[in-house]
């Protein structure tokens, strides 16, 4: 429905309710490389690894080389498929050539044999054209989501789940005394930078229209984070997050910009300043990410599994159960459940979940599948004499 959801979205994405999305290609990436020998391959599929890395665990690069420094050396043994992707470009504009299709070279891996569709190259027959184009290769690598996950947990690195929160960012900008919010059909290097963060973070992102609709809000409602009036105009976009931005650029080697996060009822403030565009909004963008990372991502730490019991209201049907128990399957630190009691109306579920509850809370919260009905509740479980009372926690909700 949104023409800037489209854009940003499309390309790693698909709906998965009305508010959050699930991420798609989070296990996969696609890495610039030379030319097809295998030890281009080999370096290139490292690069693939530590992208879909940062990517799972919400992690910066320099955190994951840290940590899984030795680990990026055997990246070959996590790989499902891959295959390889040729274009031709012009050699200044980096501009595709649309009458040149992309050769692709496909291989895939299956019982350790490598089956290749030959690439039909035809471009020595073909033409030459001024000015000459240059082809670039392109390694696509997908890896093996259950094994990147076991290794994750082997290393108690977090693990963020595909279901992830979608932002809407608002930026009132103050550039050189010209004032604006930004929006999602004009053309700036701010939305670029966005654009790629979101893909290389895998974090769903969108901006406002600034339709006749979105003109309600005002610039000065914006600038001044006047939160009753942006949350209003934000309705519309069923965000689970909301960025505020206010940007100060009136120095050719300076700007500064502060933030505020709307998630959960919660507010946090951040801000940069640095001399150009481009740091700048590297910095916000990745700070986005690791707040939301920070919330949503499951802690593998202490490995811990714990129980509880989840009492779901409006299960009256076959089909209702199957929604419900589909829906747990998709909720990654969920590691086992199944039904203890059923009743006329509801059901009665054990989870055992590697993580916390709040997590788990906040994960069900992304999703308009379950609603909350009821305050949390604590039952004392003796199972041993000699043991002492085990407390299971009591989550309620309601199948919509």
């Amino acid at each position: 429905m949104f023409h800037r959801i489209i854009i940003i979205i499309s390309l790693l994405t698909c709906n998965f309710s009305a508010q959050a999305i699930q991420v798609k290609q989070i296990y996969e990436a696609e890495v610039e490389v030379k030319d097809q020998e295998t030890e281009q391959r080999a370096e290139a599929i490292q690069q693939a690894f530590e992208k879909v890395l940062i990517k799972v665990t919400g992690l910066h690069q320099s955190e994951i080389k840290n940590i899984l420094n030795n680990e990026m050396n055997l990246a070959d043994q996590y790989v499902q498929q891959f295959k390889y992707r040729l274009e031709e470009k012009l050699p200044e504009e980096e501009i595709p050539n649309e009458n040149n299709k992309n050769k692709v070279i496909a291989v895939e891996i299956d019982n350790n044999k490598e089956q290749t569709a030959p690439l039909n190259d035809n471009a020595e027959n073909s033409e030459t054209t001024e000015p000459q184009l240059v082809t670039h290769y392109y390694l696509w690598v997908k890896f093996y989501e259950e094994s990147v996950t076991r290794l994750l947990k082997k290393y108690s690195l977090p693990v963020w789940g595909k279901i992830r929160p979608l932002t809407l960012i608002w930026l009132a900008m103050d550039e050189f005394g010209k004032r604006s919010i930004l929006g999602e059909s004009q053309p700036s290097e701010i939305i670029t930078i966005a654009d790629d963060i979101s893909k290389s973070r895998a974090i769903p992102i969108v901006f406002p229209l600034l339709d006749l609709t979105d003109r309600s809000l005002l610039f000065s409602d914006v600038w001044g984070n006047f939160s009753d009036n942006i949350l209003r105009a934000s309705t519309r976009y069923e965000p689970d997050t909301i960025l505020v931005g206010r940007l100060n650029h009136y120095r050719k080697d300076y700007l500064g910009i502060k933030w505020t996060l709307y998630q959960g009822g919660d507010e946090l403030s951040f801000s940069h300043e640095g001399a150009t565009i481009e740091k700048v909004f590297m910095l916000s963008f990745n700070t986005l990410a690791d707040k939301l990372a920070e919330r949503y991502a499951t802690n593998t730490t202490n490995g811990v599994i714990q129980q509880l019991t989840l009492h779901v209201s409006n299960v009256s049907s076959l089909s209702q159960y199957v929604k419900l128990m589909d829906y747990l399957k998709q909720i990654d630190l969920i590691s086992n459940s199944y039904p203890t009691q059923f009743g006329q109306n509801n059901i009665k579920l054990e989870l055992f979940i590697q993580g916390e509850i709040n997590t788990l809370k906040q994960s069900i919260s992304l999703s308009d599948v379950l609603s909350n009905t009821e305050e949390d509740t604590v039952t004392n479980i003796t199972t041993d004499n000699t043991l002492p009372p085990q407390n299971i926690p009591n989550l309620y909700y309601q199948l919509n």
